[in-house]
């Protein structure tokens, strides 16, 4: 028995009641704390915060505890991380916080947590990560085009690729197998993908409006009912099946190009399109585990093209260019499928290729029996004929049933060559298409002369050479680039003077002929020289192709003959002062006895004799380059006759001639240079020497006489002289041709030109300005004479030239008129160039240009300093004739034949307009008033059906008319056009049998403010083509005007104006300008009007009333200058604006009154101008 009892004692806590013991998940939430989340569904790529909780086996929170965690995966893939540690510490509270981070790789995780203490402990969350929502990425997949990827670009990267080719015999179906992941890879499962046939609307947000309620005709044992229906256009566009279904009376009816009879759209649950099926709703599937979707399209009943439509819920935000959709669009065509035939696709045979480098790619067909192509054929290709080979051997045919080849050419000449194209499964006859090879364009041109020809060359020799044209590779060049005919070269001379030394067969001047290779691709020239020696330069044989672009050169030097003549200058008799000079002896051995044809022979030993009484600086030497030899006399020793002796020899020729050199002692002598009986005038250049000049065309004779004289000192002639003339200035190949002077006759006169008893005078062969010294011996008979050798004239078929050389390119559209503005855009770019007949250029040429059939920016022109002009021309008028030019000058030399330039017609580009009738062309413009115009035109088009006379505003059946603003005339007294000022403007058609005529009706409203402006017509327009139109025919619209002027309404009325009271009253005031403008504050302008009395400026300010009625009272003026009473005229204003102007000069906003005075000789002005200037002080105060 308990005599006393007690609660029982609660037990002492011990050290294990204290430690961590529990363990709980308290949360998962994004970094910033804004949304919590499920641990079974982690999103791929979040920064996440865990917190867990920390206990005491009595739950109290345990404080201090450790906690580490650790991610597990079975694949051992990381899925998730600890960027800031995987251990935390709970607080006072038991909490403990982590930071996780996806590395973005989707799966399941487990999560232990390991609480360290006395007793440690491990719990485990099972979490997963998975697939984000954001950034999704496609991977297309396609059948026979290949792969594209989307990863939320602004375009369709299906609009890019090739149309998909669905052939009718294929076995099976084209696979279209789409994969969905995130931004990390990660397989979007779940996500429902629609494919449909294409709206034909662009607007995204009718994409889904609705299906037609018949689709029309797909196989129904292969797609169910509703299959077709999704897979056509929407309700509210006609369901229309293909162009055989199209059926009404509307005979403009657009069949639908994008039809559900042309493809099938199914799936598949293989990897392929083998086994396929209809899908569970019509065009809708559901990802895989993989993010994969496999539709399998097959080839309808019909042929065409389509269109498929492909919507990704969610992923597309934004419409995608270029059709402005939220959905991908699949662009294909069905075709039928089995090949009957194989054809090349060549423009014309052969196929020119060459030498060394690869063909152009030669394609072929592969096409079933209704000429469609068919894709997917494997086609072998074989070499033949010679060629090095193929760029490949296999091919398969393209979505267009199309492949190509290119054959690999020898670096030879090949006319043989083929390349065979075949298919053998299934068989079909081959075909072939011939390849040739051929030379490039010309590199190079060589001319080589016949072992046979002469050397050394002279006059009158026979030359043969060959001439071929190679291309970059060595390859003789037969034909033109990209013509059959054969290659034509043109033979020229390359060096300036020589023209006519090489003659053709029949004696024809070479020089701009054209003429063809042979079949061997050689030009064999047979030449006849004419020439004298080139021992300045050679003669330059030369063969250009037809653009000039290359050339070869040959030189021919051409050698004087045998001796056979000697010339000694001066020739007679010489006269010099006892104990003076005798000048210059100059001795010249020729090769025939006319000094203007034969030439000097070089290197021939002469020999002087001359008596005691004569020094000269050398007596022995030969002949120069030229066959000269010259020697001074250097002192003439005693009066009287001393007889030089000068003799030549060389092998068997000998020759001399004879001087008399007479001592005199103390006669004058003097050298007059006459034209007729008037002296030569002096001239030259700012830095030439004065001399006697003359003017010759280069290569011409003197057409007038030229006279040298030699006086006494009394004037009287001295007979029997002789003279010399040295070139002074000037390249001796490039100078005049001077015949041999002789000796004086009995007047004293030696004298050049062109008629019987007078000698030769040519000029060279180049422009130059040669400088000679004509003199007798050294005495005071001298004078300088200067050859101005000018360009001479065309002279034959190629010395002038009428050449395309920009702008617009033959053939060029008829205009009905000229254009407005003359550039490369509106015509032809020509250059007429012109050289005579030794290559120089005709400086200075006046050349006019006949037209037919053109328009020319100008018919006259002057040579510029490379004898050249341009000009633009354009066709006219009539399209069945080309513009032709000819290029002319006057009084032209008998061989010359002017050169025709045509420049084909294209026809109209658009209708013209000649003029316009009926209404007038000059107007006031009136408000409600049009102008009604009858066109006189060309290829207008109306529309016949519309009633006649109706207007026709469909301006893709008929043309149209614009009104356009001119601006001022150009010097060919055309205004150009400086903007649109109404478009659009309809036409009118009146038919009355087979007669027709067009009207068109402008209101003024559509002529904006007026003046000079065009009615042009516009061709039928074309969207996204540029307009094309006639030049406009101008007219002038005067725009309305009404009088007006001081008075209610404009009315007029009348105010006197009187004199300053600084003299006598009433004094009569002439007007003589003034100015409507504001002054004061009221709305009424004023009036300021200026002009004078007998004393001097005056001007009076009249104030309106507010209705604009002028004042009842007169107005008395102000005076301005004042000159003492003195009458100043009437003239000393220019206009009547002038009389007085207005305007703030010192800045304090009134203004200010500027009138002009007038000068005069007194103190007032002292002849200078002068003005007074009345400063205003508002209110219209001065």
């Amino acid at each position: 028995m308990c005599l006393a009892c007690s609660p029982e004692l609660p037990s002492l806590p011990t050290g294990a009641d204290d430690g961590p013991a529990r363990l709980e998940w308290v949360s998962l939430a994004t970094w910033d704390g804004g949304q919590f989340l499920d641990r079974s569904a982690i999103p791929a790529g979040v920064v996440a915060r865990l917190q867990l909780k920390v206990s005491t086996a009595t739950g109290a929170p345990s404080f201090g505890a450790s906690v580490r965690v650790i991610a597990e995966s079975n694949d051992f893939e990381e899925r998730l991380t600890f960027p800031r540690g995987d251990a935390c510490f709970s607080d006072s509270e038991g909490l403990c916080s982590l930071v996780l981070k996806s590395t973005g790789l989707a799966g399941p995780v487990t999560l232990s947590a390991q609480v360290a203490g006395a007793n440690p402990f491990v719990e485990r969350y099972e979490a997963a990560v998975v697939s984000g929502d954001d950034d999704g990425r496609i991977r297309f997949t396609l059948g026979g085009l290949g792969g594209a990827e989307w990863a939320g670009e602004r375009s369709d990267p299906l609009a890019a690729l090739n149309p998909m080719v669905l052939s009718a015999d294929a076995s099976e179906a084209r696979r279209v197998e789409v994969h969905l992941t995130d931004s990390f890879g990660n397989p979007l499962v779940g996500r429902e993908l629609r494919l449909k046939l294409a709206s034909e609307e662009s607007d995204s947000s009718t994409a889904d409006a609705g299906v037609a309620a018949d689709a029309g005709t797909l196989d129904a044992s292969r797609v169910p009912s509703d299959v077709e229906r999704d897979a056509t256009p929407r309700a509210d566009v006609a369901p229309v099946a293909d162009a055989d279904a199209a059926t009404g009376s509307d005979a403009g009816a657009q069949p639908s190009p994008n039809t559900a009879r042309r493809v099938l759209i199914l799936t598949s649950d293989g990897v392929d399109c083998s086994q396929t099926r209809a899908p569970d709703r019509p065009g809708t599937a559901v990802t895989d585990g993989t993010g994969s979707v496999r539709f399998c399209l097959e080839a309808g009943a019909d042929r065409g093209e389509w269109r498929l439509q492909l919507t990704v819920n969610s992923l597309i935000e934004e419409p995608l260019e270029p059709h402005g959709q939220r959905a991908f669009q699949l662009r294909g065509r069905t075709v039928a499928g089995q090949p009957a035939r194989i054809v090349p696709l060549v423009a014309s045979t052969p196929v020119l290729c060459q030498p060394g480098r690869f063909s152009p790619s030669v394609r072929f067909a592969v096409e079933n029996d209704q000429g469609e192509g068919v894709p997917g054929i494997r086609v072998l290709f074989d070499a033949a004929g010679g060629l090095d080979g193929l760029s490949r051997q296999l091919g398969l045919t393209d979505n267009d049933g199309v492949v190509s080849v290119q054959a690999a050419c020898p670096a030879r000449l090949l006319p043989g060559g083929k390349i065979i194209a075949r298919v053998e499964s299934p068989p079909l006859e081959p075909t072939e298409v011939a390849i040739e090879v051929r030379a490039d364009s010309v590199a190079r041109l060589e001319i080589t002369p016949d072992a046979s020809n002469p050397n050394p060359v002279r006059t009158g020799a026979g030359l043969r050479f060959t001439v071929v044209a190679y291309d970059a590779s060595d390859v003789p060049v037969l034909h033109p680039t990209g013509g059959n005919g054969a290659l034509q070269l043109r033979l020229t001379l390359a060096s300036e003077g020589h023209a006519g030394t090489l003659r053709l067969p029949g004696d024809e001047a070479l020089g701009g002929q054209v003429l063809s290779v042979d079949a061997s691709g050689a030009l064999d020239l047979d030449l006849t020289v004419r020439s004298q020696a080139t021992p300045a330069g050679p003669i330059l044989l030369a063969v250009r192709t037809l653009d000039g672009e290359v050339e070869g050169t040959h030189p021919i030097r051409v050698y004087a003959g045998e001796p056979a003549a000697l010339a000694i200058a001066p020739a007679g008799r010489l006269q010099a002062l006892v104990g003076g000079t005798g000048g210059a002896l100059t001795v010249r051995v020729l090769d025939g006895p006319d000094p203007l044809t034969a030439n000097g022979v070089p290197n021939v030993p002469v020999e002087l004799t001359v008596p005691a009484e004569l020094q000269v600086d050398r007596l022995l030497g030969r002949t120069d380059a030229f066959g000269r030899f010259t020697s001074q006399i250097l002192l003439v020793d005693r009066v009287g006759d001393h007889e030089v002796v000068a003799s030549a020899r060389l092998g068997e020729w000998t020759a001399e001639q004879r001087l008399i050199v007479e001592g005199t002692v103390g006669q004058s002598l003097f050298l007059r240079v006459l034209q007729g009986d008037a002296p030569v005038a002096l001239g030259g250049e700012a830095d030439e020497q004065q001399a006697h000049q003359l003017t010759l065309r280069a290569g011409t004779v003197l057409q007038s006489s030229l006279t040298f004289r030699l006086e006494n000192e009394v004037g009287g002639g001295v007979p029997g002289l002789g003279l010399s003339i040295d070139l002074v200035e000037g390249a001796e190949a490039d100078c005049a041709l001077w015949e041999a002077a002789g000796t004086s006759g009995e007047d004293g006169r030696i004298t050049y030109g062109p008629n019987e008893g007078q000698r030769d005078l040519q000029a060279g062969p180049r422009l130059a300005r040669c400088l000679y010294r004509v003199h007798h011996g050294n005495a005071q008979a001298s004078a300088l004479v200067r050859v101005v050798q000018i360009a001479g004239l065309p002279a034959d078929d190629d010395d002038a030239s009428l050449t395309v050389v920009g702008g617009l390119q033959p053939p060029l559209a008829n205009r009905a008129l000229a254009p407005a503005i003359w550039d490369d855009t509106t015509a032809a770019r020509i250059r007429l160039a012109a050289r005579d007949a030794n290559g120089n250029p005709a400086v200075d040429l006046r050349m006019w240009v006949e037209v037919q059939n053109c328009w020319v920016s100008g018919r006259v022109f002057t040579l510029d300093g490379d004898g050249e002009a341009e000009l633009y021309a354009t066709t006219g008028t009539d399209p069945d004739l080309p513009c032709t030019l000819t290029a002319r000058y006057g009084n032209p030399l008998a061989g010359y034949e002017a050169p025709v330039l045509n420049l084909s017609s294209a026809g109209y580009d658009a209708p013209q307009l000649f003029g316009l009738m009926e209404d007038p062309i000059g107007f006031i413009m009136a408000r409600g008033e049009a102008q009604v115009w009858r066109l006189d035109e060309i290829n207008a088009v109306g529309d016949a059906r519309l009633p006649n006379g109706e207007a026709c505003e469909d301006f893709s059946r008929c043309s149209s008319a614009q009104i356009v603003e001119l601006g001022s005339a150009n010097e060919a007294g055309v205004r150009p056009v400086v903007r649109v000022l109404s478009d659009e403007i309809p036409l009118r058609l009146f038919q009355d049998g087979e007669d027709h005529y067009f009207e068109v009706e402008v209101p003024h409203t559509s002529m904006g403010a007026g003046g000079w402006l065009g009615l042009r017509l516009v061709a039928n327009r074309v969207e996204g083509e540029a307009l094309r139109w006639s030049e406009p025919v101008p007219f002038f619209a005067q725009p309305p005007f009404d009088w007006v002027g001081p008075g209610p309404g404009g009315t007029g009325g009348q105010v006197q104006i009187l004199g300053p009271v600084d003299g006598e009253a009433n004094r009569t005031i002439a007007i003589r300008g003034g100015h409507r403008i504001q002054l004061d504050e009221d709305e009424a302008l004023e009036m300021v009007v200026c002009g004078q009395d007998n004393r001097g400026k005056v001007f009076a300010v009249v104030h309106l009333d507010p209705d604009g009625s002028l004042p009842d009272e007169p107005v008395v003026a102000q005076r301005s200058h004042l000159f003492d009473g003195r009458n100043l005229g009437a003239g000393s204003n220019l206009r009547a604006g002038d009389a007085c102007r207005l305007a703030d000069l010192n800045g304090d906003g009134h203004l200010d009154l500027v009138m002009p005075g007038r000068t005069d000789s007194g103190i007032v002005s002292a002849g200078y101008p002068n003005v007074a200037i009345h400063h205003g002080l508002g209110g219209g105060e001065f």
